[in-house]
């Protein structure tokens, strides 16, 4: 089983804050830096802060410098901003040359954020122009056009989706209509819903910020709209994101909605979307509501769902929860999801618990997938764990895991994982599916390894290994 999609986003990890350093390049001017800021390469601000003069405590300089020696991220974020207001309130040009001097990417990203929302605020087709014609395309570019256009449709949107219509393309002009919409929907969500319609638009982005935003506001209003839809992809689109922004204000009210809507094909997501959001403050209320409903499919994957939330948050109520459960097809589901979820937090204790479950199919497949979520977020760990391991079956299971892994990063590694199972029928599969695999991406790199290898390979792996040879890509 592959890692659920709950838990494949990842925490972006900041790295340390350079305070001293910033702080000494401001107060002493004469000193120039031996090592790039932070963010930056070396040579890449020409206008480097180390070469102005000392500024004094109240000019925007000494602000910036205090700002970004803040090892909070937040409150530096915070300053940056304020800063950045001010300043376009004073003078644009001012801003604009101190934003050129911030060292740190991620410190720029958030003032000039800030600096293109408030100028679009005074005069944004102007901010917008000059983003577009004085930045190269990335993320500065995007960001600062973002800022202004969100800005802007707020005040004014029909002049800012007529300008963005007329100067941007591609990715970016998807982006900007997003902000557009988004903030157009905070002032009149009613009117950015009719402009949705008039342009016959199915953008899942743009449709995800107008009722993500409108729901935020008036969900009532949010779904009614939907439902007035012509268009059957846009509509069932929009009940899902109308019913998982709804859950996270008011889930037991969005449930109620909701509910008698899932039928079909539509089941599935409406009760994923309800109870992801529901199960992440709620989980034992969420767990109620999935218990009345008819069973099937929907009621199969809400549960799964649950289990692999609640399982991230609280493992020991889901389990004794998995635990109440007397239909036995929707209790495998939910120890499958609870394995796979725990494996790739504990997966040591995961495997120990599944262990203890009674032999089975659902023990079979839990395994599976705590070895495969382990394999997936921290190989390394789950090596030294195998190289304690006896050998047999959960062994030989944890190297597949480890092979399907490295197949696509080092696929000698993956061949080595397969070759060393001690089951020689699972051995020869895995083998044969991985060497398969290395020939429809790098063959004359796999035909090298065999030629190496094949003197120390096993008879049967072998056998394996020629019937592929004869396979054509």
């Amino acid at each position: 089983m592959a890692l659920p999609k709950y838990l494949q986003s990842s925490l972006l990890v900041l790295g340390g804050v350079a305070a001293g350093v910033a702080a000494m390049l401001f107060m002493r001017p004469a000193q120039q830096a031996t090592t790039p800021p932070r963010g930056t390469a070396a040579g890449e601000n020409a206008a480097s802060i180390s070469t102005d003069p000392a500024p004094t405590e109240s000019d925007p300089l000494s602000v910036l410098s205090r700002a970004i020696s803040t090892a909070d991220r937040d409150a530096r974020a915070e300053t940056l901003r304020a800063l950045a207001v001010r300043l376009v309130g004073e003078d644009v040009k001012k801003a604009l040359a101190l934003a050129a001097k911030i060292p740190d990417v991620d410190d720029k990203l958030e003032f000039l954020r800030a600096l293109f929302g408030a100028w679009a605020a005074r005069d944004p087709k102007a901010a917008m122009e000059y983003a577009k014609a004085n930045f190269t395309a990335g993320l500065q570019q995007s960001e600062s056009l973002v800022a202004a256009v969100e800005k802007w449709g707020a005040a004014n949107p029909r002049d800012a989706w007529l300008w963005v219509d007329a100067n941007l393309s591609g990715p970016l002009k998807e982006e900007a209509t997003t902000s557009l919409v988004q903030g157009w929907a905070r002032t009149d969500p009613e009117a950015a819903a009719g402009w949705f319609i008039s342009t016959g638009s199915t953008s899942q982005s743009v449709l995800d910020a107008l009722l993500t935003t409108w729901t935020g506001l008036h969900p009532q209003a949010a779904a009614a709209w939907v439902e007035s839809l012509t268009n059957p992809a846009n509509k069932e689109t929009g009940r899902v994101l109308v019913a998982s922004e709804w859950a996270r204000q008011n889930p037991a009210e969005a449930a109620a909605y909701f509910t008698p809507m899932m039928v079909g094909k539509a089941a599935i997501d409406l009760g994923s979307a309800l109870v992801n959001s529901w199960a992440a403050n709620d989980p034992a209320s969420t767990a109620t509501w999935v218990a009345k409903l008819p069973a099937g499919e929907a009621r199969t994957n809400a549960a799964g769902t649950l289990a692999t939330v609640w399982a991230a948050s609280d493992i020991a109520a889901a389990v004794k929860w998995s635990e109440s459960i007397e239909d036995p097809e929707l209790h495998n589901g939910i120890v499958d999801h609870l394995g796979t979820t725990w494996g790739a937090i504990e997966p040591v204790k995961a495997l120990a618990w599944i262990a203890s479950l009674p032999t089975g199919e659902a023990r079979t497949e839990a395994t599976k997938g705590a070895l495969n979520s382990w394999a997936g977020t921290n190989p390394d760990t789950m090596k030294t764990w195998l190289a304690t391991q006896p050998p047999g079956p959960i062994a030989d299971e944890a190297r597949v895991s480890l092979a399907a892994v490295y197949s696509d990063s080092d696929r000698a590694e993956s061949m080595r994982q397969s070759l060393a199972i001690t089951d020689a029928t699972a051995r020869g599969d895995a083998a044969s599916k991985f060497f398969r695999n290395w020939r429809k991406t790098d063959d004359a790199a796999a035909q090298k390894w065999l030629q190496a290898e094949w003197p120390r390979l096993s008879p049967d792996v072998q056998a394996r290994l020629e019937k592929e040879q004869k396979r054509k890509y």
